[in-house]
């Protein structure tokens, strides 16, 4: 059972921009899906590691197109991607063998954040670099 299905709603409508949201909402299920059938700690991680990896990956490409179309609220998005990874960071892979309250931990974080993100910052930065009359 899949933690989040991809949807409408996640939409933006770049497609690039949507093909890395789309990968990311699976690397979640995936990591999910590991936790729930009770992977071993150093599977576990290498999973969270591969889904960290490619949303550094995303971030890169997405601050690249706001760039590009000289976005005025880069700098902002740049700070959520910072928190983001500083998150990640500070949170940190338990290597004790009670793992399991901090992957918990981890996937809802991941969950909430991403689904969040893409619904609110990434639709406006979207909307403002693809609407001529909504440029900052």
């Amino acid at each position: 059972m899949s933690l989040i299905e991809w949807n409408d709603e996640l939409v933006l409508g770049v497609a690039v921009i949507d093909g890395h949201h789309q990968h990311l909402v699976a690397l979640l299920n995936k990591a999910h899906d590991a936790f729930i059938w009770g992977l071993t700690p150093g599977e576990l991680t290498a999973t969270l590691q591969e889904l960290t990896d490619y949303a550094n990956y995303h971030f890169a490409a997405e601050e690249e197109l706001m760039q590009a179309h000289h976005y005025s609220g880069l700098a902002a998005h740049q700070r959520e991607h910072a928190a983001f990874r500083d998150r990640i960071a500070t949170m940190g892979h338990n290597p004790s063998g009670d793992s399991f309250p901090a992957y918990l931990e981890l996937i809802e974080f991941l969950l909430e954040w991403l689904v969040t993100h893409i619904k609110t910052v990434d639709r406006q930065t979207v909307t403002a670099i693809t609407t001529p009359s909504a440029k900052e």
